[in-house]
């Protein structure tokens, strides 16, 4: 990637914003690279990064991605360029897509060898030439899905609207099942009005069955 595909390239008015441009891509360079020095020379030392399970120090942000190394290797950030590097006085925004191979424990899964792919979103406040408070979104759930944690959105689905269930039922009883949802869909829909006779909403079964 050139210079020139990035946000560094004449995008932001002042010089100030340009180098917390340069100050977040240092974070990110960082962790690519596993180098805690880097991370130390960026992050100011009461640096606090504001998470879901509560607020990490400097020290604490540099043990969470050792953690998420020991469970994927080769894992990697990079800037989402479309979106670039946002900074608008002391405060910075950036979106990383995140990948990474399962080789270790995650969320109590043992390594599936498979590749993730996600994003995060973060957000930075700047004093001082360095990063002093950080709040990340990182989505979590296309890992767990990946790895086999939770099932996918189309299987959650498919479970909400009885699909999988009646598809282990004998035939005899899941048509009475079909019968069964589609009277109630009906009346839920159009309240006071009565549902088809039964042979009608019976989804995909002969009139003579």
């Amino acid at each position: 990637m050139t210079l020139a595909d990035t946000s560094l390239d004449n995008f932001h008015e002042t010089a100030t914003a340009q180098r917390s441009d340069e100050l977040a891509r240092a974070y990110v360079h960082a962790i690519n690279a596993a180098d805690d020095a880097a991370l130390d020379t960026v992050l100011a030392r009461t640096f606090l990064s504001y998470a879901y399970d509560g607020v990490r120090s400097r020290t604490a942000t540099k043990k969470y991605y050792e953690s998420l190394r020991n469970s994927f290797s080769d894992l990697q950030l990079q800037v989402h360029e479309n979106i670039g590097v946002l900074v608008e006085n002391d405060m910075v925004a950036l979106r990383t897509i995140i990948t990474g191979t399962h080789t270790g424990d995650y969320a109590g899964v043992t390594a599936t060898g498979r590749q993730i792919q996600t994003s995060a979103s973060h957000f930075f406040r700047v004093r001082d030439d360095q990063l002093v408070e950080q709040w990340q979104v990182l989505d979590t759930y296309r890992i767990l899905v990946k790895i086999g944690r939770i099932p996918g959105v189309g299987a959650t689905f498919q479970q909400m609207l009885g699909v999988l269930r009646l598809g282990r039922l004998p035939a005899n009883r899941a048509r009475r099942r079909r019968r069964a949802l589609g009277d109630r869909r009906l009346r839920t829909a159009v309240p006071g009005v009565r549902p088809a006779p039964p042979t009608l909403v019976t989804l995909g079964a002969s009139r003579h069955q």
